[in-house]
């Protein structure tokens, strides 16, 4: 009780520097706008002494080898980046990469993207590059395999192609930085400083 009432002034000050803080923050936070799209992975015929409990068919790359390269920020073209980024920079392919999100649905067979980036027309745009992009890699790579086995390439039903499942799917809206979230955070913090200039004003007078 002796540390609240010598902080107390401090701490109401430090409350409310940190919530108007915040409420600049949320008012002023960029307007990120989310894009969603969903690509089935390439599949071939299963070998012949495969288990007939096992599917018919294969996939050809693993959801985790696929999704590997993807999250890689030196997979993409300079051309790539400055599209979806407005310039090539390091910084900038790291943005790009953390703004990409992606899950595995339909017991593996599916990859599906999330893209976050600041700006409808932005978002829209680089996820249909990513679209296009992760699409024609998946292709290039089946009619590679297929190159080398033209037993399967000349059996339309051994192989099945990549598509796309789920159109490109923009948010209606940006998405909102969580008010109540962001006011618990302020108030947290400006408790947490309160405590730290007590101990440093209590070591100094010392």
């Amino acid at each position: 009780m002796d540390w609240f009432r010598s902080n107390f002034k401090l701490l109401i000050l430090l409350e409310v520097v940190c919530v108007i803080a915040a409420a600049v923050y949320f008012l002023l936070a960029p307007r990120i706008y989310e894009a969603n799209f969903a690509i089935s992975l390439p599949k071939v015929l299963a070998s012949p002494d495969a288990n007939v409990n096992q599917p018919k068919h294969r996939l050809l790359i693993s959801p985790q080898e696929f999704i590997r390269p993807t999250q890689d920020p030196m997979a993409y073209s300079d051309e790539f980046i400055k599209k979806c980024m407005g310039q090539d920079s390091n910084e900038n392919r790291k943005k790009l990469i953390n703004a990409i999100q992606l899950g595995v649905k339909q017991q593996g067979d599916v990859i599906a993207f999330t893209l976050r980036l600041e700006g409808t027309e932005r978002a829209a745009n680089c996820a249909n590059l990513l679209l296009l992009q992760s699409f024609e890699n998946l292709t290039v790579n089946q009619d590679r395999y297929l190159q080398a086995n033209p037993s399967i390439a000349n059996d339309p039903t051994s192989f099945i192609r990549p598509a796309v499942v789920q159109a490109i799917r923009m948010s209606d809206s940006y998405i909102k930085p969580d008010l109540g979230r962001l006011m618990m955070t302020a108030i947290l913090a400006a408790i947490f400083l309160t405590i730290f200039i007590s101990i440093l004003r209590k070591k100094y007078r010392a």
